[in-house]
């Protein structure tokens, strides 16, 4: 669905009713986002389930609800830290999760040479 139409919706309503303008734009990029934060939603196209985001968060170890990281940094925060560095701060993670992360690993870490 096409979200910017509201966002187009909400610039008409404020330039008719200029006295008593109206803000939708936190809400309509929550909606857009399926109410997660940008960033959860944008892990999800990178093949991390919702509930994994929701376990790292929980944990401390990446703020995924901090709207000042896009998905470039955050995508730096993993590498930074690395996938056995997740594995420790991450302590509810079943073996699943740990499969699902390390080919999130793969495709955001730089191939080494053998």
């Amino acid at each position: 669905m096409d979200f910017e139409i509201l966002g187009d919706v909400n610039t008409i309503y404020n330039r008719i009713n200029h006295q008593n303008p109206v803000d939708l734009t936190p809400a309509i990029s929550r909606i857009a986002h399926a109410f997660l934060p940008p960033v959860v939603f944008q892990l999800e196209e990178y093949g991390i389930p919702r509930m994994i985001s929701r376990k790292i968060h929980s944990a401390g170890v990446i703020d995924l609800e901090n709207r000042e990281n896009d998905i470039h940094d955050t995508i730096g925060i993993f590498q930074q830290i690395g996938y056995e560095g997740l594995l420790k701060g991450v302590r509810d993670l079943d073996g699943f999760d740990k499969y699902i992360l390390q080919y999130f690993y793969e495709g955001i870490l730089p191939a080494t040479r053998s």
